[in-house]
């Protein structure tokens, strides 16, 4: 009998694009799948084939009209296995909740048409954040297979391990010590045939040989079980693997070359349980690359990731679920049509922005086509409930369901020049911020009739701040926009003056283009505020890569000038700053800056850039000392990273793939703190930071980069081939964003003991409105359409249906159950405190369930610290 059973699994890793589009490997794939379905027909020794945990594989062979049938026959008899993944996501720049649904419609669409794979199977995602493992658990996952982001040290030279999360939850992993393609790189695919079957064993025997006894050091708590991929990137299908183990099996007396799946290896393996354990974040590039700086990559498509994300998450399905509490139809096709668009564009390359041009441009139309249907669904939901009411009432939803007392900016469209916005018998506070007279004189109607030509008087486009909106929780308001005659501009005249103070703050504008803060409360002065600071990036589409190691800052002010604009409780400036750049083009930056008598400060930064291969960043000093960790939101958790890696003094030393630079990434937000105060940013859309100077006080916020290539190979920091294409340099004109980019973000201070992610959550779950008007009709999307399927809905529901009075609780998810008529709330403890969930409204906690909305049990209220729960929802 044979000492050691290594179990091969067959699989492709399926990149859907790349330097590739999606047309291009979904025409592989159909020639691909299409001749496995007839190798599983005709060879019944044919075990199985990996498709990369993809269940989305099914949706891409449908497009080119593959054998759907034999597909699916294939997936109940465990022949190709999918699931249980929608598709390979990039894990630190997407969004909390997408990773839940990305598992969630994935595992629900393999078991529809067979079985998902058990494991959470992660092949090539360039690292994991903490809160991974409670997640897979959740998922009926606990077994991880994975390659990226861990050191061998920190994995105890053990390729089988444990990972312990951050909540305590841990999963037994596997790791791709020599990645997923180890065997396939030696695997002749194109040349095996049943008849020089015997030769290419005997080569790969001894060809493969020393790579087989380095991975054997490395499995010592599994000596007699060993996991073993067969496949790599597109990697096509060989119908002579049954003839080719065979024999290797006659000619290796101490392996058995054991054709396998990856759950059967942990089946094998299921009482070995004595593991070393490791805690923390994947996100070391000892043994693989993770692309440390791949967060500030084509910045446009990340935000434009995220805003759909949110829009779906945050406003979209709580919208629905509240519609849906009043008699209307919840739009769950369009929802999840929507989120396997999204999701397909948050695979790691796709979101990566890691790709050509071309490429690129496809995910950019995909993620618009998913914002396109939500925003028409939004709007169409609002315009059923206001059908049978009158012109220029308005809805204002709270999708977050904590008490709040909230702003909000609003378009508001009148006849005449000047309105009041009544709640009931009550006028809210607004302030004005501009006011446009718009008279076309001729109106030209194109509908169902036929065109139309009507003289028209003009209206008025007014953009509002509606202050101090006072919500109970999920709630919806209905407000009436109250026209009045009085002919006279409400908005404030700019001052060219350099300071201006209120209850909370004292702000003084230097002639550096920056800003100063007096924290009136905390009297503390944070000066120069908002530095802008741009360097050459000599990296690709993967890794920033300064020029030399010093690193120098390549611009310079030659002019800056500001105004201000001050209104009740709150002041708009503007500061415009020239810089000129070293042996490239004068850069100017428009920077708006809101200041109201509360925690944040809000900038909103305009580039027209017109200068390739430079990184922009913004630096904030927070008066914090010493600092030794920031502190960073990811997937359900914050991670808390040290400022200073070690590693950094050795990696290039030790043959480190890359450096492992302090640069990070966040999901919302980023801060330091000390005894008295957090100091931080909410991020909208960008992802990437690091802590600097000399005392590790600086916030630097990547803003984006540019650059030229998709690949370059001996970056300083990433020594070696390029990544992507090492043999041919591919220009990528698009990724120099010489276009106009406008970023947004929030500075915040406020005392230690705050949750910045219910903080982070109130700025980004912000209320949507809507105004019945007939002045303009292309403003909202979808409001011209003479709708043939509006519903009737009795009443407008406006009673408080759930708030969690919780700080640290916080509300991810309110949505329709996908099988069942009920609604669920998902909830997390963003804290390492224990927390017993308090909350009041129509609606009542019911049963709880995993995040696959299974597993039904008694609910328990009390939260561990991290932990994740979903509620199913009594209506009351």
């Amino acid at each position: 009998m044979k000492k050691i059973k290594i179990h091969i699994v067959p699989h492709a890793h399926w990149d859907k694009e790349w330097y590739f589009t999606k047309q291009d490997s979904d025409l592989l794939l159909r020639g691909n799948l299409n001749k496995l379905n007839n190798i599983i027909k005709t060879n019944k020794a044919f075990k199985n084939f990996t498709y990369d945990g993809q269940s989305s594989i099914i949706d891409d062979y449908k497009i080119l009209e593959g054998d759907e049938k034999e597909l699916i026959k294939n997936l109940k008899d465990k022949k190709i296995i999918l699931g249980p993944w929608y598709s390979q996501p990039d894990l630190f720049n997407t969004t909390s909740e997408a990773i839940v649904r990305n598992l969630l419609i994935g595992t629900n669409m393999a078991e529809k048409f067979g079985s998902s794979m058990k494991n959470a199977y992660v092949p090539d995602s360039f690292g994991q954040s903490s809160q991974m493992p409670q997640i897979y658990k959740l998922c009926e996952l606990n077994e991880m297979i994975y390659w990226r982001g861990i050191t061998k040290e920190k994995m105890s030279n053990s390729v089988l391990h444990y990972w312990e999360g951050l909540d305590g939850t841990k999963i037994k992993s596997y790791n791709f010590l020599k990645g997923y393609w180890i065997m396939g790189s030696f695997f002749p695919y194109l040349e095996l045939s049943k008849e020089n079957a015997e030769h290419y064993a005997k080569k790969f025997h001894k060809d493969f040989k020393n790579t087989l006894e380095e991975l054997k050091k490395y499995n010592p708590f599994s000596p007699k079980d060993l996991l073993l991929p067969l496949g790599g990137d597109q990697a096509p299908v060989n119908e002579y693997i049954d003839f080719f183990l065979a024999e290797l099996n006659k000619i290796d007396n101490v392996h058995e070359w054991y054709w396998s799946s990856y759950d059967e290896y942990f089946e094998t393996i299921k009482d070995i349980n004595d593991l070393p354990n490791y805690k923390g974040e994947l996100k070391s590039p000892q043994n693989s690359r993770i692309h440390k700086t791949i967060g500030s990559q084509r910045v446009d498509i990340k935000q434009l990731s995220k805003e759909v994300d949110n829009l779906i998450f945050e406003k979209l399905e709580p919208l629905a679920v509240y519609y849906n509490s009043i008699g209307g139809t919840y739009p769950q096709e369009i929802i999840n049509k929507s989120l396997k668009n999204a999701l397909t564009s948050h695979a790691h390359d796709s979101l990566g922005g890691c790709n050509t041009d071309s490429t690129n441009q496809d995910v950019i139309i995909r993620l618009n086509w998913a914002k396109q249907w939500v925003e028409s669904q939004i709007t169409k939901i609002f315009k059923s409930i206001l059908n049978h009411n009158n012109i220029n009432n308005a809805l204002i939803f709270n999708p977050n369901p904590k008490k709040t007392i909230t702003d909000l900016e609003m378009t508001v469209f009148t006849k005449n020049q000047n309105f009041k916005i009544m709640e009931k018998e009550i006028e809210l506070e607004k302030i004005i911020l501009s006011q446009e007279f718009i008279n076309p004189n001729l109106e030209i109607n194109t509908g169902t009739n036929g065109e139309s030509k009507e003289a028209i008087d003009g209206y008025w486009k007014t953009k509002i701040n509606l202050q101090e909106i006072n919500f109970e929780g999920l709630q919806c308001k209905k407000i009436l926009i109250q026209e009045i005659d009085k002919k006279q501009s409400e908005v404030p005249v700019w001052k060219k003056q350099n300071q201006f103070e209120n209850a909370k703050w004292k702000v003084e504008i230097n002639k550096n283009g920056t800003i100063n803060l007096f924290d009136k409360k905390r009297n503390i002065y944070f000066k120069n505020q908002l530095t802008l600071e741009a360097q050459r990036d000599m990296g690709d589409s993967y890794d920033f890569s300064p020029e030399t190691e010093e690193n120098l800052i390549i611009n310079k002010l030659i002019s800056s000038s500001s105004r201000i604009q001050e209104f009740k409780n709150c002041s708009r400036i503007i500061i415009e700053n020239n810089y000129a750049i070293l042996n490239g083009i004068e850069q100017k930056v428009e920077i708006n800056i809101f200041v109201k008598e509360n925690d944040f400060i809000n900038f909103k930064l305009k580039f027209d850039n017109k200068n390739e291969n430079i990184k922009w960043r913004a630096l904030f000093d927070s008066q914090i000392s010493n600092s030794k960790y920031s502190y960073a939101n990811q997937a359900f958790g914050t991670e808390k990273r040290p400022v200073l890696l070690e590693e950094n003094k050795f990696w290039k030393e030790k043959g480190w793939n890359e450096k492992p630079v302090e640069i990070e990434t966040n999901e919302s937000f980023v801060y330091l703190k000390n005894s008295e105060y957090k100091f931080g940013v909410i991020t909208k859309g960008t992802n990437e930071y690091q802590i600097i100077g000399d005392n590790f006080q600086n916030l630097a916020l990547t803003l984006f980069r540019s650059v030229s290539l998709l690949g370059r190979n001996n970056l300083l920091w990433r020594p070696g081939r390029a990544s992507g294409t090492s043999d041919y340099l591919i220009p990528t004109e698009d990724s120099k964003l010489l276009k106009e980019i406008i970023l947004e973000f929030d500075l915040f201070i406020v005392p230690t003991e705050r949750s910045i992610w219910n903080l982070a959550q109130s700025r980004i779950a912000k209320p949507i409105y809507y105004q019945k008007q007939n002045l303009n009709l292309y403003f909202n999307r979808f409001e011209r359409f003479l709708i043939s399927d509006l519903e009737f809905i009795k009443k407008i529901q406006t009673d408080n249906l759930f708030t969690v009075k919780n700080e640290n609780l916080i509300v991810k998810s309110i949505k329709k159950h996908e099988t069942k008529n009920e609604f669920l709330v998902r909830i997390f403890n963003s804290s390492k405190k224990e927390e017993t969930l308090s909350y009041e409204g129509k609606w009542k906690i019911r049963e709880e369930v995993n995040l696959l909305e299974r597993d039904n049990k008694k609910i328990n209220l009390d939260f561990k610290g991290y932990e994740i729960k979903t509620f199913t929802i009594d209506r009351g």
